[in-house]
C-alpha cells in the first residue's frame, strides 16, 4: 500500500487497525495547506470480505481548541467484493483504486471542503 502512495509523498499514519467494525489502514500527506488521507477499510461479510477505499482532506487546526471545526471532504473511491472465484484480480484492482485515491486525496482544493455536521441521535 506504500508503494501507491510514495511518489506523492503519502506516508503510513498507522497500521492496520480495527476501527468502526473494520480493519483499516491509513496514508497520509500535508502539502498545500491541507492534511491529506487515503483510507482503506477491510470488512467481513458473510463468508467474504470487502474492501472500501476513499479519499479526502481537511483543515490542520491547533488541537488545544476545543471549539476547532476544521472543514473536510472524503471521497468514496471505490468498493470490491473479495469473493473466491475473483482472486487473480483482486492485488492489481486494490492496488489500481489507492491509486486513484492519492491522485484524487492530492487533487482537493480548500474550496471543495465543508463545515462538518453533527447529526442528533
Amino acid at each position: 500500500m506504500d508503494e501507491a502512495g510514495s511518489g506523492a509523498q503519502f506516508t503510513e499514519l498507522d497500521p492496520f487497525g480495527e476501527r468502526h467494525g473494520s480493519w483499516q489502514r491509513t496514508l497520509h500527506s500535508y502539502r498545500a495547506d491541507l492534511d491529506r488521507y487515503v483510507l482503506v477499510a477491510l470488512t467481513h461479510l458473510d463468508g467474504s470480505a470487502e474492501i472500501a477505499i476513499s479519499a479526502g482532506a481537511e483543515e490542520r487546526t491547533n488541537s488545544n481548541d476545543p471549539s476547532a471545526n476544521p472543514r473536510f471532504r472524503r471521497f468514496d473511491v471505490g468498493t470490491i467484493r473479495l469473493d473466491s472465484g475473483d482472486a487473480a484480480y483482486w492485488p492489481s484492482d486494490v492496488q489500481q483504486l489507492i491509486e486513484q485515491a492519492v491522485r484524487m486525496a492530492v487533487e482537493i482544493q480548500p474550496l471543495q471542503l465543508e463545515d462538518r455536521q453533527l447529526l442528533a441521535s
